[in-house]
C-alpha cells in the first residue's frame, strides 16, 4: 500500500463528483458480504488497511530478493573459475542476475513507448516520504453499513446428502434472499456488535490467522474458530464445510516435488547454455527452459503458493474474524429484525421458520 502523488485537474467537470460527494454517496449505500469467508476477507483487509504503513512496497521485488539470497541458484564449485555473468564461450548464455529479471507487474515492459519525464513542478515522492506520517491513525473514518448474507457452499462427496436436501428445499434459500433484500430496501441499520470485551478479542489466538503448531498439524487436526462474540460469529457453523479442503498439504507436496526436480533442470539449462553438450532430439523438439526462465518460473510459483497460504490463514477454519477496537461503535450492519424470519449465527433458518 502507499500514497501516490497524483495530479488533479484544475477545473472540475459538471458531472464529476467532489471527494465529499463521493464519500457521502458511498456511505449512503452499503457493502454486501456473502458468506463467512467473504466476511473474514473484508474484515482482514479493513484492519490491514487502517493498521499498516503508507510506504510503497513491491511484493514481487521483495520476494525476488528473498529468493535470490537463499542459495537455490548458486553455482557449484566446478563453475567458480569464471566470474558470475562472464563465460568463456561468447555464444553461451551468461549467468542471469536479479537485475535481468524484469518485474512481471510492469505494464511498460517490452513496450516501445516511454514514460514522459516528470514535470519540473512535480516534487519527487522520495522527498515527500519524510513529510507523510505513516503511523496508523487513532480513529477510523465512517464505513458503509454491511449486509451479511448467509451462504453455505457444500463441496465434496460427503456433503452430497446436504446437496440433495438443498435441491428439494430451495424455498429456504429463497426466504433468506428475500429477507436480506428487504432489509436492504428498508435501509434500517444497527450498530455492529463486536466482541464482548477487549480481553476476549485479544485472547482469541486465532483472530489473526495465527494457529498454533505446524502446517501439517493444522492439516491433520483442523481447528474450528472459537466464538468471538457478537456479529463476529456470523456463519461460524459453516466452517465445518471447509475443514477437509485445506490447500496446505497440496501446496507443500507441489513445492517439494518442484524443488526436487529443479536442480536437474537447472543443470540442463546451464550445460546447454555453456555448450558443454549437444541437445538431445527431445530437447531440440521441445527446448528446455533457460536459467532466466527458471528463475521467473520459480518466482511465479512462490507468489501463487504464498498467496494461497496467506489467504487460507485468513478464511480457513481456526482463524477468527480480524477485529480492531477502533471499529467499535463505527461499523453498522443492516438489521433483519422484523423482516418475517430470523437466521441464526450459523446462517441457517430457525426451526420455527423451517416449518413453512
Amino acid at each position: 500500500m502507499g500514497v501516490d502523488q497524483s495530479t488533479t485537474l484544475p477545473l472540475r467537470l459538471p458531472n464529476q463528483f467532489t471527494q465529499e460527494q463521493k464519500r457521502a454517496r458511498e456511505l449512503a449505500g452499503g457493502i454486501v458480504l456473502v458468506g463467512r469467508h467473504t466476511f473474514k476477507e473484508y474484515m482482514a483487509g479493513l484492519k490491514r488497511g487502517w493498521s499498516g504503513g503508507l510506504d510503497l512496497t513491491d511484493r514481487e521485488e521483495k520476494l525476488a530478493q528473498e529468493l535470490a539470497s537463499d542459495g537455490t541458484f548458486d553455482e557449484t564449485d566446478e563453475f567458480d573459475s569464471s566470474p558470475v555473468g562472464i563465460v568463456n564461450d561468447h555464444n553461451a548464455e551468461p549467468i542471469p542476475t536479479l537485475s535481468r529479471l524484469p518485474p512481471s507487474h510492469n505494464p511498460n515492459f517490452l513496450s516501445p513507448l516511454k514514460l514522459p519525464s516528470p514535470s519540473k513542478h512535480e516534487v519527487p515522492a522520495a522527498s515527500n516520504s519524510s513529510l507523510i506520517d505513516s503511523a496508523p491513525p487513532a480513529t477510523v473514518l465512517p464505513q458503509p453499513p454491511l449486509l451479511l448474507v448467509p451462504c453455505v457452499n457444500y463441496v465434496g462427496f460427503r456433503f452430497i446428502p446436504h446437496m440433495i436436501w438443498g435441491f428439494f428445499n430451495e424455498r429456504h434459500k429463497t426466504q433468506i434472499g428475500c429477507e436480506v433484500a428487504y432489509s436492504l430496501v428498508i435501509n434500517k441499520t444497527r450498530e455492529f456488535q463486536g466482541p464482548s470485551s477487549i480481553h476476549d478479542s485479544h485472547d482469541n489466538q486465532f483472530s489473526e490467522g495465527q494457529e498454533s503448531g505446524s502446517d501439517e498439524e493444522r492439516q491433520t487436526k483442523p481447528t474450528q474458530s472459537r466464538p468471538q462474540g457478537g456479529d463476529l460469529d456470523f456463519g461460524l457453523a459453516s466452517e465445518s464445510v471447509l475443514t477437509p479442503h485445506s490447500p496446505v498439504s497440496n501446496i507443500a507436496s507441489s513445492r517439494k516435488s518442484y524443488y526436487k526436480a529443479l536442480p536437474e533442470r537447472l543443470a540442463t539449462a546451464r550445460q546447454l547454455a555453456r555448450g558443454e553438450r549437444e541437445p538431445t532430439k527431445e530437447e531440440e523438439r521441445t527446448p528446455p527452459p533457460s536459467e532466466v526462465e527458471l528463475r521467473a518460473e520459480r518466482l511465479n510459483k512462490e507468489l501463487r503458493w504464498r498467496g494461497e497460504e496467506e489467504a487460507w490463514k485468513v478464511v480457513g477454519p481456526g482463524s477468527g474474524v480480524s477485529w480492531d477496537e477502533r471499529f467499535r461503535g463505527l461499523l453498522e450492519v443492516f438489521d433483519r429484525q422484523g423482516t418475517g424470519g430470523e437466521l441464526g449465527k450459523d446462517g441457517q433458518i430457525s426451526d420455527s421458520d423451517q416449518s413453512l
